[in-house]
């Protein structure tokens, strides 16, 4: 069988937010090896149980061993004694420029087209994320200034995607390309499976190459295959553009997006809640829980990195099932497609929160914990029935920006939930704390999708053109 020129733009799709999360979550697991090693602290787990000493302890087995090196000073690559407050700022840089952009890039990617938007930014942050090793070595701040910039760049490659999926995909095909974004999650997981064990075995430096290595591949890969639409495209058949032609309406080049029309939108706030409730949920897996994994449940580097894996990579194969079923439910015409997208939130929000929440009583039980939280992410793959493929519902011509300002506004949750889990005592009941919140902001965010919630095309999703082109 031949196969269709639009499967190799899913593939880009699912490559370019692979290699946005392996630039995004490097960070999140080399920190810890850029550190210079110190006891435990209290409220850890340990072989024997829980740790409760009132003050941090350096006593060890004599005839325990491992697998980590300590690495001399005076190496190149010197590693640091940065403050919680300090590896909470660098943590946070990145989201910090992502918020600002994420906005914006949904106008750029509509005003200029998907393709020079996530070409040129992903090579930018491919260079900057290089540099991150010099900027650690002149200052702390100076690492912190690199990540906000590729955090910058990062924002504006969602709304392009989204524009990416709007041109390319018939409405019976939605799912399957909404699902191949899900690529961000197999980012997260070689990261933190391969750069977890690059920073035990070498140099946290060789992590953030390592990364750059991969995008330069992709790099090259999408400069000769990803187009703006079938029409720009050199490479697809002349038999299949013109059957996307008929079911994919033409993109419209330099639209203004109707703004305040938005904004007093019901349907779009519910939107809104939901993807943020999402995203808030997806931040305490990516930021927190190789921490918790780590500095709680008393992982190594390598056997942390490979638990944190699990939940992203569980939700990636989920969420490509949930969107060929969805996909093939819009196909049947089975019900009506807002009732059908809402049944999703079972899966894609109250789901997950039920499971965020049992993870207040995992103890010292790792087994349990990456139990939820693999069932967690598995479940939250509904998403791409839900949040991450309503924008496309609601205005497919502002597709990019509504998911934007979506990704905007939900993305400032990113700073919470390490703020919650960044104190210096972060025993139990801190982290009863962040999966408690996370389970309720899940469960209210699918409340308030299943209440006002639609899939009906908005009648402000017809364009209203610049005066001057």
């Amino acid at each position: 069988m031949k196969i269709p020129y639009r499967f190799w733009i899913a593939s880009m799709i699912f490559m370019t937010t692979f290699t946005n999360y392996m630039m995004r979550s490097n960070l999140s697991v080399s920190i810890s090896a850029m550190q210079l090693s110190k006891g435990a602290t209290q409220g850890q787990c340990s072989e024997d149980g829980y740790v409760t000493t009132a003050a941090p302890t350096t006593t060890m087995d004599p005839n325990a061993t491992t697998t980590t090196t300590e690495k001399p000073e005076e190496e190149m690559f010197r590693r640091f004694t940065y403050t919680q407050h300090q590896q909470g700022l660098i943590l946070a840089g990145y989201g910090i420029g992502y918020v600002l952009t994420s906005m914006p890039g949904g106008f750029l990617s509509e005003y200029y087209g998907p393709w020079k938007v996530i070409f040129f930014s992903t090579l930018a942050s491919m260079i900057l994320t290089v540099a991150c090793v010099p900027a650690a070595l002149l200052h702390w701040t100076a690492l912190l200034v690199t990540r906000m910039v590729i955090g910058a760049l990062g924002g504006v490659i969602y709304p392009a995607i989204q524009i990416i999926i709007a041109n390319w995909a018939p409405k019976e095909e939605k799912g399957k390309f909404v699902s191949a974004t899900l690529g961000n999650n197999m980012g997260t997981v070689v990261v933190f499976a391969s750069v977890g064990a690059i920073n035990q075995y070498f140099n946290w430096a060789w992590g953030f190459f390592f990364v750059a290595g991969v995008v330069t591949l992709y790099l090259i890969l999408i400069f000769f295959l990803l187009s703006d639409s079938p029409v720009k495209s050199k490479y697809i058949s002349e038999e299949e553009r013109q059957y996307l032609a008929t079911m994919v309406p033409p993109p419209k080049t330099k639209l203004v997006a109707p703004y305040l029309k938005i904004f007093s939108s019901l349907p779009f706030y519910a939107l809104l809640f939901a993807h943020t409730a999402n995203l808030y949920g997806l931040f305490v897996t990516m930021l927190t829980v190789p921490k918790f994994f780590r500095e709680y449940l008393n992982q190594d580097l390598k056997r942390s990195g490979f638990l944190s894996a699990l939940p992203p990579l569980t939700r990636m194969f989920a969420g490509m099932g949930f969107g060929a079923v969805g996909d093939y439910i819009e196909k049947k015409r089975e019900g009506s497609s807002t009732a059908v997208r809402k049944s999703f939130c079972i899966f894609s929000h109250f789901l997950p929160g039920l499971c965020m929440i049992c993870m207040m009583f995992v103890e010292c039980n790792f087994i349990f914990a990456t139990a939820l939280l693999v069932m967690n992410q598995g479940f939250n793959g509904g998403a791409v029935c839900t949040n991450l493929r309503n924008s496309q519902d609601l205005a497919p011509n502002y597709s990019g920006t509504v998911f934007g300002i979506i990704t905007l506004i939900g993305g400032c949750t990113q700073f919470i939930a390490p703020i919650i889990a960044g104190a210096d005592d972060q025993g139990l009941d801190r982290w009863r704390w962040v999966f408690l919140i996370a389970g309720i902001i899940y469960c209210i965010g699918g409340f308030i999708f299943v209440a006002i919630g639609t899939t009906k095309q908005q009648p402000w999703n017809e364009p209203r053109q610049p005066e001057t082109t």
